[in-house]
């Protein structure tokens, strides 16, 4: 099946918010694609706002608290684990607008190929966008390890650095497969219905 073809096929969806003629062929299937697709989006949409301004928030309360903040009191390793904190809400931040922007750009899409290979992207479990995560994880566990290791005093330094990232990494292990389990089951199927979809475009 071409191109054209195809797009005649799917004339009517090319816009996740634009109705389905009942005359299109795989309408009743594509349209409930279509509508898991916004759905999805719509939440994501919304989340990601909320976050960002959540994120934002928290980088300017650490900001106040661990950098303008000049209580005598307020240790070095308060004011590097409190710039670990900042960093890292601040790229919470940008990729959560990001994300709200993509999608918002996303569901203006004319094209049903277009839309379909930007919500692939997003669909995937893993994409190129995460690779901040990396250094956002890093720097919460620097921050932890100068706010929580101070908690086992009754421990070596060692130990108690040690201590503290088993911690860390036990609970980030624990949400990774939380996350894989919730991806499996709510995301995947759409991933795959929409690489079927996208695969009679290479017919």
């Amino acid at each position: 099946m071409d191109f054209d073809q195809l797009s005649e096929k799917y004339r009517t969806i090319k816009s996740p918010v634009e109705p389905l003629s009942a005359k299109t062929v795989d309408s009743g299937e594509a349209k409930s694609l279509f509508e898991k697709i916004k759905k999805h989006d719509a939440y994501s949409k919304k989340q990601s706002k909320q976050f960002y301004i959540i994120t934002s928030v928290v980088a300017v309360v650490y900001i106040l608290v661990f950098i303008i903040n000049p209580d005598p009191y307020l240790t070095l390793q308060n004011r590097l684990a409190g710039c670990a904190f900042i960093l890292a809400s601040l790229i919470l931040a940008f990729l959560f607008k990001k994300k709200h922007k993509r999608i918002t750009n996303t569901m203006l899409l004319s094209s049903t190929k277009s839309f379909l290979e930007e919500a692939k992207k997003r669909f995937r479990f893993w994409n190129r966008d995460q690779l901040w995560l990396i250094l956002v994880v890093l720097l919460v566990d620097v921050a932890s390890v100068f706010s929580i290791s101070k908690y086992f005093d009754f421990l070596s330094q060692t130990n108690s650095i040690i201590l503290a990232q088993l911690l860390y990494f036990g609970l980030l292990t624990f949400g990774f497969f939380m996350g894989k389990k919730s991806w499996t089951k709510n995301k995947k199927p759409i991933l795959d219905k929409i690489e079927t979809m996208l695969s009679e475009f290479e017919q």
